[in-house]
């Protein structure tokens, strides 16, 4: 009897603390599903103090999250972050500045900590404070982890910090010039390919500040030597001769000796589209331009999606030009457009087709007046599709050269016509040309 009264007050023990640990467990799910809750709240409060710009109830909201929900959202450390960006401008001695600036390190830190996926764009963003107000060579290294992990998804900002910050070694001696070269070539790629995306202006906006801090490094006798120096070092190495050639191009010193010796090696050992497109251009500089077409339609083959196929079509269209053969340079203009309608060159080129055609296709003094009228309105097109400052000055010269080739009032009437009235001239050019006597007029009614 004893030892069955034992086991049962035993059992019962057992029951008892089971009962007990029930208790406390559920006791610890509703105290942190109340504090999940509460900070949940806290942290929407904040974040929409942040985006109202309601900077004293953020900072009230933000702190009580901060020091309660560690890690509970990655929202209490973007807050976190624009609380002592502004507090750092707005810092009125150097020892608080210093102490914001701390804050706003461990900020990026903390987010790391507790968010370890967005470690890489994490480093881009604080590189690009301690560019600012930290250290020079420690911001160079987070830039450059980011962008090189991040590669097309880096933001347009981070991507100039990372420009300036190679710059600024440079001039501090701790970065030699191929080293700007390399971080610009880096740079330009992933702003290009996202200058086709949802948020192209803004990283137009940010190119056009590289492209501006690059230009005293980009001079052809800079560039020239500088590859004339290192190429036989990669010979066969594509991806340096592919970037090579790019920036060669781009800086218009693509009429020199490296040059042509980059592209032809690089279309040897890397017969693709990017390196087609290198051997048309070396060809049309060197007005081998029967040939340079066969590249250029090469690399158009190769990859009928590219995103440079619009300067495919219009390398072909030029080369026709340069040939005389404008039947063909108008047809190739013409699938560039299509490609890319908001690129002012080739309605600039097919203006210039109206001038070069007068001899083939005018058949009177009033037909060739009438021909400057046409190439007038393309240039004048040109200047609608395209808004770039460098397509405006080329269009506006143009214009301003051959408005006094217009037909006169009295020779329009005479001729039996009227200002605004539409002229066809046969031959090749089969767009109506616009009667006028003037720009203005010419304006009015195309």
């Amino acid at each position: 009897m004893m030892y069955g009264s034992l086991k049962g007050s035993t059992t019962n023990i057992l029951y008892m603390k089971l009962f007990i640990c029930f208790l406390l467990f559920v006791f610890s799910t509703n105290l942190k599903s109340q504090k999940g809750e509460a900070c949940d709240q806290m942290v929407y409060i904040a974040y929409q103090m942040y985006k109202q710009k309601d900077t004293e109830n953020m900072y009230y909201n933000w702190k009580r999250a901060f020091v309660d929900c560690p890690g509970h959202d990655k929202k209490i450390y973007i807050v976190g972050a624009k609380i002592f960006q502004n507090k750092i401008k707005e810092a009125q001695s150097e020892d608080l500045k210093k102490k914001y600036i701390d804050s706003l390190m461990l900020m990026y830190d903390q987010r790391i900590k507790y968010f370890q996926s967005d470690e890489n764009y994490i480093f881009g963003r604080k590189g690009v404070d301690l560019l600012k107000y930290g250290d020079l060579n420690e911001a160079f290294d987070l830039l450059e982890k980011s962008v090189l992990s991040q590669v097309k998804k880096s933001e347009p900002h981070v991507l100039l910090a990372y420009f300036d910050a190679v710059v600024l070694l440079y001039s501090k001696k701790s970065k030699k010039i191929n080293d700007i070269l390399e971080v610009y070539n880096k740079v330009v790629e992933i702003f290009e390919y996202n200058l086709e995306g949802k948020n192209a202006s803004t990283y137009q906006k940010y190119y056009n500040k590289v492209e501006s801090k690059f230009a005293p490094f980009a001079t052809c006798e800079t560039l020239v030597d500088m590859y004339s120096e290192k190429i036989d070092s990669y010979l066969n190495d594509t991806l340096w001769l592919a970037r090579a050639e790019n920036i060669l191009r781009k800086k218009s010193c693509d009429n020199t000796s490296i040059y042509f010796k980059i592209s032809e090696k690089l279309y040897d050992l890397n017969p693709s589209e990017r390196s087609a497109n290198a051997m048309a251009n070396m060809l049309a500089k060197k007005k081998k331009y029967s040939k340079a077409v066969k590249f250029y339609l090469e690399a158009i083959k190769m990859n009928s999606s590219s995103s440079s196929i619009h300067e495919y079509y219009y390398g072909v269209s030029l080369c026709y030009y340069s040939m005389k053969d404008f039947r063909s340079a108008i047809k190739y203009a013409n699938y560039a457009i299509n490609k890319k309608p908001n690129w002012g060159v080739p309605y600039i080129l097919l203006g210039d087709v109206f001038i070069e055609s007068v001899d083939d296709c005018a058949k009177n003094s009033f037909e060739v007046s009438l021909m400057y009228c046409g190439a007038v309105q393309y240039y004048l097109k040109s200047k609608e599709k395209d808004v770039s400052s460098s397509n405006r000055k080329i269009a506006d010269r143009k214009i301003k050269s051959y408005e006094s080739y217009f037909p006169s009032s009295d020779k329009i009437t005479k001729e039996g016509y009227s200002i605004g009235d539409k002229y066809s001239l046969g031959c090749f050019l089969s767009d109506k040309i616009v009667i006028a006597n003037n720009v203005s007029a010419l304006q009015r009614f195309r």
